[in-house]
């Protein structure tokens, strides 16, 4: 509980009454807590997703500030959280963040929801991502942050590759086959 008391002087000083409000605070920690712990869970899930995920917020000049990533970011990226703190995304001296960059402004500029294949290089080497842009509306209907997800489809990209390559060398060998029997 809270308790908060006032006084009322008179011209001479002298007290002349006094009132207090008591308040109850339960409900307010209630809900603090409850937003503290939803805040907690929020977090834990991003930072527990499998894929890579950057956050940027929109500038009044339109340049993409860096607000946050997950460890996936940097497991897929090789590029550090710390490295972006506090800087414009434009800034990064990154391949991976050139590469991203103008599908972000685009879908900034659309304000629609953006998928597509991407390839980007990064330390580890080239990887094929599917990208899911997302402009986030501010209050006022204007596009304040940009939450960009990237999934890393090399292994699959791979299978297929190597599956078509398998399919080719067979449909040759059936051919010469073919062509040796008849």
């Amino acid at each position: 509980a809270r308790c908060s008391v006032s006084a009322a002087f008179d011209g001479d000083g002298v007290l002349t009454g006094f009132g207090w409000v008591i308040s109850d605070l339960g409900e307010r920690w209630r809900v603090d807590g409850a937003l503290r712990s939803t805040d907690a869970h929020a977090r834990a899930v991003f930072e527990g997703a499998a894929d890579a995920v950057i956050v940027g917020e929109i500038e009044a000049d339109g340049r993409i500030r860096y607000v946050d990533a997950n460890a996936a970011w940097e497991r897929l990226t090789g590029l550090r959280r710390s490295a972006f703190e506090s800087r414009f995304l434009d800034e990064a001296d990154s391949a991976v963040v050139r590469a991203l960059l103008p599908r972000l402004v685009d879908a900034i500029a659309s304000r629609t929801a953006t998928r597509l294949e991407q390839d980007i290089e990064t330390p580890a080497g080239r990887r094929v991502v599917d990208l899911s842009i997302a402009p986030l509306p501010t209050a006022s209907g204007e596009v304040g942050r940009v939450i960009c997800v990237l999934r890393d489809r090399t292994g699959e990209h791979q299978a297929a590759l190597a599956l078509r390559e398998n399919e080719e060398r067979y449909r040759l060998v059936f051919d010469n086959v073919a062509e040796s029997l008849f």
